[in-house]
This record gives C-alpha cells, sequence and structure tokens, in this order.
C-alpha cells in the first residue's frame, strides 16, 4: 500500500469512524433495550422494523459528511490531497465509509441477538434478513449521501441519487425473493458509487468546484 493511499485511509478513519461510532452507539442501546423488553410473541423481527427509518438517514449522513465538507477549497485539503489520485481519494472514503455503515448498522443487531440470547429467545430466520436487509439498505442510503455531498448543483444530479435510494426501499418492501431484493440495492450501490467514483477520477469540474464559485457561474 502506498504512502498517500495509507494518508488517506488514516485522514478518513480519523473524520468518519467517531460520527459513526456515536451512532453505533446510541443505536447498540436502543437494541440492547429493545431486546430486554418484553416481548409478545416469537417474531423478534417485527420489533425492529422501524430500524431502516433511523439507520437510513443516518448513513446517508456518514457519506454526506465525506464528500460535502471537502467542495469548498482549503489548503489544508489541498496539501494533503495533492499526492494522490482521484481513484486513491474516492477508494480511501468508500473503503472507510462502508466499513464504518457496517459497523454501525452491524453492531447493534449484535448486541441485540446476545441480549436475546441471554433471555432464551430463539432467533429465527427472520431476524437475520432483517439485519441484511437494514445493512443493504444503509449501504445504499451511504452511497446516497456520498453522491449528494459531492454535488453543489441541483436539479437531475441531486434528484437522481434519491430516486435511486427510493427504488431500494421499494424493492426491500415488495419483491417477493429476499435474495432478489438485495441484489437490487447492491446494484443501485454500485450505480451511485460509480457515480461518485467518476467525478472524483476524472476531475468534474462543476461539481469539485466551491460552492461560491458554482453559485456565481
Amino acid at each position: 500500500m502506498n504512502r498517500p493511499f495509507s494518508a488517506l485511509l488514516w485522514k478518513e478513519s480519523r473524520e468518519v469512524i467517531p460520527q459513526a461510532a456515536s451512532i453505533g452507539v446510541v443505536f447498540a442501546v436502543m437494541f440492547f433495550w429493545i431486546a430486554g423488553s418484553p416481548v409478545g410473541d416469537l417474531d423478534v423481527a417485527r420489533h425492529f422494523t422501524w430500524v431502516a427509518l433511523l439507520g437510513g438517514p443516518a448513513a446517508a449522513s456518514v457519506g454526506y459528511w465525506q464528500t460535502a465538507r471537502e467542495r469548498a477549497t482549503d489548503m489544508w485539503a489541498f496539501s494533503i490531497h495533492r499526492p494522490a489520485s482521484g481513484a486513491q481519494i474516492f477508494g480511501a472514503k468508500l473503503t472507510i465509509g462502508i466499513g464504518a455503515v457496517i459497523g454501525m448498522m452491524g453492531v447493534p443487531y449484535i448486541v441485540a441477538a446476545l441480549r436475546f440470547s441471554l433471555s432464551s429467545i430463539p432467533l429465527d430466520q427472520g431476524y437475520m434478513k432483517l439485519a441484511l436487509a437494514d445493512l443493504f439498505l444503509g449501504i445504499v442510503c451511504y452511497t446516497c449521501g456520498l453522491s449528494l455531498g459531492s454535488r453543489s448543483g441541483g436539479g437531475i444530479a441531486r434528484t437522481v441519487p434519491l430516486i435511486l435510494a427510493a427504488m431500494a426501499y421499494v424493492a426491500v418492501s415488495t419483491v417477493p425473493r429476499f435474495g432478489s431484493a438485495m441484489a437490487m440495492c447492491a446494484a443501485i450501490s454500485v450505480v451511485m458509487a460509480g457515480l461518485v467514483g467518476r467525478d472524483f477520477i476524472t476531475g468534474s469540474g462543476f461539481d469539485r468546484r466551491p460552492l461560491s464559485a458554482a453559485g456565481r457561474s
């Protein structure tokens, strides 16, 4: 691993992980409390169906934070980024960001599963599917936030990621086959990540300029 990419990984870790960890701790406490409350039936999965409503925006905020704060020019970011290529910058952001979202969304489910095991409540396949679905939706929302944060313009540039994220939510809710729904979520994540990666790699002129300069053009 070359030095510029290692430095970028460290930079992203230092800036992103504390934010994701703080959200993950809040989720873990909430999950532990829900798992410890009296459950009236064995379908424990239904007690976590609201998680995607919170986890999605939380994951999107991580992605948005990674790109939106660097649209404006500042000499520190310029000096850090100058030795690295656009592909390396994007790769570091995506690697740390997805890892942070997996930890933020996955650890609370593990905490809840441990709490259920202490209460001798069996976990069925529905719980594991719900955890995977929320994790995939979290990654979709993360890439959506990443895309929104990298684009200073309005209109179609910001509408497309929102439409794609909404399609993922619809797929998880309506597609009968779990594997097909997850495949759609993965494909949508790849498309949105590809859009952001293209901007970083090709150096999109409008989206890489400061907000003030974009507003004057």
